[in-house]
């Protein structure tokens, strides 16, 4: 994502998070009663607060946090303290503790407490009459919420969506050919129409690493009673739009964004390649072979590198496995190293020898090198280069290995507990 001033970045909960974080909700919509309009109450990246709503003319933002620190959130109080002030609202963390077999909040009546102070706080003891006007990120979130309901409306699967008016895309949804995204524009009824862009320069290389298939959604919104015609307003002033009030919203759809003929997107998919080579040529030198091995690169250039054979995995879920974390990483590019036995016919008494496949894609720009050794029963004489090509279109393996786009299966609740317990001990690197 793309923002003048902040970066947001695109963590994932774990799933005992998830536990933590939907009974935090569950409580928090018993103390409500009826009388809280939930913001925020999901689980999908990115994340500045974990929890929102709305009671009254206040807004509140929580961070959900376990004091035993077993379960970690993702996010930062930066974040949460950034979105709170932006939408002057409260910034509140709600610590809970595990109490088997279920999670409770660790403080009493509402189980919140303020950010800065630390003390305890009841989100009643600040709601008042007094009418309070939207603020622009809260206008900006009305506009991203008409965009995702048509969307979902028309049958698209979104996979994140964020409401920062600096942040850039605002959507990102699950398209026929892969990901695309959308970028959001709103504007008071009694604003000037901005300077829409045509392009999809108005994100950065980061996003179109992933897909170059952009939208741009523009969203016009006043009060429920103001009328849009510019005849019927005239000069009067347009009302003001209240937190709680009937706002009405103007949207057409999406417009297609336009990718530019001297774009260029940094590739990394040949550098994948000639990385699983090197590693393997280097390793050869102590004798060793390279296992089976997977990378992938993120959206925020984070590359990480599993040696499959670790993971305890049936050989026959190695590519549903990786399906699975090259969604979950928001993975742009990858790399996988194989091990095949091959007929061969042109060196006489070896009927078979061991052949390493190494691949790598990205979207236009997919790799494959094959190599087999001078001497089959001596790899230190060194390797001889079999095949080495790319295409603009994914082979069979590739193929095989991604679908586009990416569907759950039965296997994703153990390969979110195995990600889990293996992310943080596989080799990361900036990139």
């Amino acid at each position: 994502m793309s923002t003048s001033d902040r970066h947001v970045p695109m963590d994932h909960a774990s799933p005992g998070f998830a536990q933590c974080w939907s009974a935090a909700g569950r409580h928090l919509q018993a103390q409500a009663e009826g009388t809280l309009f939930w913001l925020r109450s999901h689980l999908n990246p990115p994340f500045l607060e974990h929890l929102s709503f709305r009671i009254g003319n206040q807004v509140f933002f929580i961070r959900v946090e376990d004091v035993d620190g077993v379960v970690q959130g993702p996010g930062s109080t930066e974040g949460l303290e950034w979105i709170a002030s932006e939408c002057r609202g409260h910034a509140l963390i709600m610590p809970m503790r595990f109490r088997d077999p279920e999670w409770r909040p660790d403080a009493a009546g509402w189980g919140l407490m303020e950010l800065k102070t630390q003390r305890l706080f009841n989100p009643l003891d600040v709601v008042t009459d007094t009418p309070e006007e939207m603020t622009p990120w809260e206008l900006h979130d009305l506009a991203v919420q008409v965009v995702r309901r048509d969307l979902e409306k028309s049958g698209k699967k979104l996979m994140s969506w964020q409401s920062a008016p600096k942040v850039s895309p605002s959507i990102w949804f699950e398209g026929e050919a892969g990901p695309e995204w959308v970028v959001v524009f709103g504007a008071h009824r009694s604003s000037p129409i901005p300077e829409l862009p045509a392009t999809v320069r108005v994100v950065d290389n980061e996003v179109l690493k992933l897909s170059t298939t952009g939208h741009l959604a523009y969203v016009e919104y006043a009060a429920a009673d103001d009328p849009f015609d510019p005849v019927t307003n005239g000069d009067v002033e347009p009302l003001p739009m209240y937190r709680g009030s009937k706002l009405f919203a103007k949207y057409d759809g999406l417009t297609p964004l336009l990718v530019p003929d001297d774009l260029e997107i940094e590739s990394v998919s040949r550098q994948l390649v000639n990385e699983l080579v090197g590693w393997f040529e280097n390793l050869l030198e102590s004798d060793t072979v390279l296992p089976k091995a997977f990378t992938g690169v993120s959206r925020s250039g984070m590359q990480f590198i599993v040696v499959m054979s670790r993971l305890g995995l049936d050989q026959n879920q190695h590519y549903a496995f990786m399906r699975y974390v090259l969604h979950r990483e928001g993975c742009y590019a990858f790399g996988v190293k194989i091990t095949v036995a091959q007929e061969v016919k042109n060196i006489p008494g070896v009927a078979a020898e061991e052949i390493h496949c190494f691949y790598s894609g990205q979207h236009d720009s997919y790799w494959t090198v094959e190599v087999g050794s001078k001497h089959p029963d001596n790899w230190s004489e060194g390797i001889r280069v079999i095949r080495a090509t790319e295409t603009r279109q994914p082979e069979l393996f590739f193929l095989d290995l991604l679908k586009t786009p990416y569907e759950a299966s039965e296997h994703d609740e153990q390969f979110s507990e195995l990600w889990e317990q293996t992310r943080n001990s596989v080799q990361w690197r900036k990139r």
